[in-house]
């Protein structure tokens, strides 16, 4: 579920972690010469009115609006950056200007001035949904909401969600989807031994969501369709919410007065149907709670009492978001892999010494595993299911050296940083040992140039289980089998989250 949340707030964040041989972000950050920033800053700033970018009109002839420009949106934003430098105003007329951001110095400060209630533009009609349009559905708005909303709900499952703890008690769960998981994709392997993997990962994401935040098994994997599995309609009601919700999130709000758009009705009967499905699997596994229970429902039922709204409204928030972001992101991890067969082998050499070659996946297995870490957070950086991060100033501040006023739409697009040569020595190369510690590039790394996870207070709060999740599958799939891919280049296609830009088929081939 983690990046649905920081993409939502991207066009989809308490403590920042950065995985890298077991050790926190934090301790990864690089110190800076703080005189050297204040003489830096006396240099006055200039008006925000110069802040350079592209006309209305030059984007019409361009084809920004086009289908295939917001497809390849990194692509295109590297061309406004090559034009026009670090700091980018993009106006349209009716939604205003956006300022786009390449540079991680300016990332930081941005960040940095989040205050502990960030706003993310692209909430506040989602939010706004929430709380007003159908508050019958949902009785608190949740994460996907800003202000004192916001803050509320936060503060009551960060603890619990954000423990390495309450996303472990799950390995054997996971293990035992993802081990259906792969023998789903071996049925259907094509006649050549392609397996087309980012084709099913999705069910895979929502089977691991599902059993985490409803206490099921939805039936996502099962290879013969059951009638009374309620795994087709979640699946075909999450894809329904994400097709509009995009549209919900940047769209002039009509709704909001009235006018329901064919996307809005679309929107709103998806998430009715998803609610619905929920809330029966959630309060039967709500029954079942005792004072000594350790799953995360559990948890926040004896935090918040048995007749609280919040355990499903998390697993709203969970299902929404994980069916595509961790789904996507393990196409990509696994492409990468199977693309880098010497970084697969010291992958598996590193499985075999603390995990096994056959055996079950344990947490000190998974905790010692800094190079299965380091494999993810390279591709995460090389191919983000987020572009970047949005926020709107509450405060004036200087970003590329103009002055910025408070209540502007920033947007700090991550993937050009985390693709840049001169910040990441050849961007293009899958490198994992980039990002383990002792590593001589590792130490040189700004740590703002590759968030995948966000940063500071809205930092995606499901990123424990997402990670979890990822490296169990990666473990099970490589203890069994070599991985291979023959096919053209991956790329990110934009949609309401970066997915594969073409099927990711790879062969399985068995280890003797």
């Amino acid at each position: 579920m983690a990046m649905f949340m920081y993409r939502v707030g991207s066009i989809f964040k308490h403590t920042r972690t950065l995985y890298v041989s077991g050790h926190s972000q934090s301790q990864c950050i690089r110190s800076y010469n703080t005189a050297e920033k204040e003489k830096h800053n006396e240099d006055p700033a200039r008006p925000y009115s110069e802040i350079p970018g592209p006309t209305f009109r030059t984007m019409i002839t361009t084809g920004f609006f086009s289908s295939n420009v917001i497809k390849n949106l990194h692509k295109y934003h590297g061309e406004l950056k090559t034009k026009y430098g670090d700091i980018v105003k993009v106006g349209v007329p009716g939604f205003g200007d956006q300022l786009f951001l390449y540079s991680p110095d300016d990332g930081e400060s941005l960040l940095r001035h989040d205050g502990i209630m960030p706003i993310i533009p692209s909430f506040e009609p989602l939010g706004y949904y929430r709380k007003f349009i159908r508050k019958d559905l949902f009785p608190d708005p949740g994460l996907l909401c800003q202000g004192e909303d916001w803050l509320k709900f936060r503060k009551a499952v960060q603890q619990d969600m954000m423990r390495p703890k309450s996303a472990m008690y799950y390995i054997k769960d996971i293990e035992e989807i993802s081990e259906e998981f792969i023998s789903l994709l071996l049925n259907e392997k094509k006649e050549n031994g392609d397996i087309v993997v980012s084709g099913s990962t999705h069910k895979w994401a929502l089977e691991a969501t599902a059993c985490i935040f409803l206490g099921t098994r939805l039936g996502c994997l099962n290879t013969v369709e059951n009638s009374s599995s309620d795994a087709k309609p979640m699946l075909e009601n999450i894809i329904k919410m994400f097709d509009s919700a995009f549209k919900i999130a940047l769209w002039p709000a009509v709704w909001k007065y009235g006018i329901k758009p064919p996307y809005f009705k679309k929107f709103d009967q998806a998430m009715e149907s998803i609610i619905s499905l929920s809330a029966k699997y959630i309060e039967k596994s709500i029954s079942e709670v005792t004072p000594d229970s350790e799953s995360i429902i559990a948890k926040l039922v004896n935090k918040h009492g048995k007749d609280s709204y919040i355990p499903l409204i998390m697993a709203i928030d969970a299902l929404s978001a994980g069916a595509d972001t961790t789904g996507h992101t393990s196409s990509f991890l696994l492409y990468h892999l199977a693309s880098n067969p010497e970084k697969q082998e010291l992958l598996y050499q590193e499985i075999c010494q603390n995990i096994g070659s056959s055996n079950h996946v344990t947490e000190s297995g998974l905790n010692n595993m800094g190079y299965l870490k380091a494999c993810l957070r390279e591709s995460q950086r090389l191919l983000p299911v987020v572009i970047g991060t949005s926020r709107r100033t509450q405060v004036d501040m200087v970003l590329g050296g103009y002055k910025v006023p408070s209540g502007t739409f920033v947007i700090r697009f991550g993937q050009i940083q985390s693709n840049d040569p001169t910040i990441f020595k050849d961007p293009q190369d899958f490198r994992p040992e980039r990002w383990l510690r002792g590593c001589p590039e590792q130490a040189k790394i700004h740590p703002f140039a590759s968030l995948p996870w966000g940063n500071g207070p809205r930092q995606c709060i499901g990123m424990r289980f997402a990670q979890m999740e990822l490296f169990v599958l990666t473990i099970k799939l490589l203890q069994k089998y070599k991985l291979q891919y023959h096919g053209p280049p991956v790329d990110t296609q934009t949609d309401f989250i970066s997915k594969p830009s073409v099927d990711v088929a790879l062969k399985f081939i068995d280890r003797v």
